[in-house]
Order: C-alpha cells, then structure tokens, then sequence
C-alpha cells in the first residue's frame, strides 16, 4: 500500500513538472519574441532610391567611357525611340552585378526595415527585393521572405513595384540623353520578359496605390509656375508704374555626353 502511494505521489510530481516546464515549450511572449517580424516597405523610397543608384550608374559609365564610347552613345540615343527601351542592348553580368550590388547597399543604407535587404534579378527580369539574412545576395528559402518587386509596364512608359499586400506605386520613365545605363537596365528587363514569355500585358489592369493608404509617403509638393518653355522668353513683372521687363530664354542643355548623366527621365509617380 504504502509502495502505491508513494507511486502514485511519484507520477503526480512528474506530471506537475511537466505542466509547469510546458513540456520543453517556451513561453507565450517568446513564441511572439520568435516570429518573423513582418515590415512593410515603403514602396515610394524603393523607387526613389532606384533612381539614385541608376544616376550613380549613367555617370560612372560615362566618366569611364572613351570619347568615340561617347559619340557612339550619343548617336544611339539620338536616333533611339525616347520613350521605349531598346529590346537588343542588355547589361553584361558584371553591370548587372554592380547595380545589384549598388542598389541593395542604398537600400540597407536608407534603413528601410530592420533587416538586412538583398536584391536580384529574375528571369522573367523582375528586379526582386527579400530579406537576407545570411548577407550572400540569394533568397535562401521562405525564411528570407519577399519585400518587394520591380517591373517595367513597357506599353505604358512606366516601371511598377508592389508588395506582398498589393501595394503598387509607379514611376513613369523616358529616356533623357546620357541615361545610358538607365536604358540597358531597361533593355535588359524587356528582353527578359520576351525571352521566358512573360505576359506583361496583365499590368493594364493595375492601379496604383494611394499614398495615403499606401506606404505612407508624404503627398507630392505643390507645384510651382511652369518655368519658359526652350527658345522662349518670360516677363518680369515690374514694380507699380514700372516697365515689364523681357528675360532671356534659358541656354540650351550641353551637347556633350559626359554633362548628360542621369536616369532623369523617371519622374514620381502617382
């Protein structure tokens, strides 16, 4: 008798230890503490900061290219549809790399969420976003979740980034001269699409987020006065009982293609 009890008393203290050790479980707070933290980025800096790494890109090319490099260019660019990207001209490996590489420090730089971001480009020439854990540049898994997308809308001049949530904002592209390296990443990512069949006619039917309900950017600035148009001239109104007084026009852009950097075809979007 004495032997059951003390049995019994026994496997009542393990049972008891076990409830109160949650069989090997941590507590409430530290499956909480565990869980991937979930941040949704801002997708209207994601773009701004695109098109920061893409000047960074065009003037880099252009300082390090040879004179005839820079007729050549300029030529290309001239007689180039402004408004498409040339399906021909791609990056190689190594500038693709660079740009990746560029782009994703200026997005750990600006602190955008409070994990490490990497970037790649897709075959379907999606320029895709993801938490990097390990810092290696590759999505390793579903634990280095996707933050972001960039694609081009060609038939719309316009390039879109959206989000696990739907989210899209945009920004609309052109090709001002000397974006160079702006339009092989353009050319790149089109190619891209054609080549693995990629059905971008499906983005006609994406409307972009409000910033209100957005990612939260601040609303655009008002706009001031339109500045003269090229080859006109402006008034300057006077004091009272004053003559008005004509401006000059303002000088045309250089021609040389070393003072024509820039991706700033790409204005924000709406």
């Amino acid at each position: 008798m004495r032997f059951r009890l003390l049995f019994l008393a026994l496997c009542a203290g393990v049972i008891i230890g076990l409830i109160g050790c949650g069989g090997g479980a941590p507590p409430s707070g530290d499956l909480l503490k565990g869980a991937a933290k979930v941040d949704k980025i801002d997708l209207d800096r994601v773009l701004k900061i695109l098109t920061e790494t893409l000047d960074e890109m065009d003037l880099q090319m252009i300082s390090k290219a040879t004179d005839k490099e820079l007729d050549q260019m300029a030529a290309q660019t001239a007689s180039a549809d402004k408004d498409k990207p040339a399906a021909g001209k791609t990056l190689d490996k190594e500038k693709e790399q660079a740009f990746l590489s560029k782009f994703a420090a200026k997005l750990n730089k600006a602190q955008l969420i409070s994990e490490p971001i990497g970037v790649a480009m897709l075959p379907e020439g999606t320029i895709q976003g993801f938490v990097d854990l390990n810092n290696n540049g590759v999505k390793d898994g579903a634990a280095e979740r996707e933050l972001f997308k960039v694609q081009l809308d060609q038939q719309r001049n316009r390039i879109l980034a959206s989000d696990a949530s739907n989210r899209y904002r945009e920004h609309q592209y052109g090709f001002s001269p000397g974006g160079f390296f702006t339009g092989l990443l353009l050319g790149t990512m089109l190619n891209r699409q054609r080549t693995t069949g990629f059905d971008a006619s499906k983005f006609g039917s994406i409307q972009t987020t409000p910033t209100s309900t957005g990612s939260g950017s601040a609303a655009p600035a008002a706009r001031g006065p339109a500045a003269p148009a090229p080859g006109s001239t402006g008034t300057t109104k006077a004091a009272p009982g004053g003559t008005p007084r004509s401006t000059p026009a303002p000088s045309p852009a250089p021609s040389s293609a070393r003072g024509l950097g820039g991706s700033r075809g790409f204005s924000v979007g709406k």
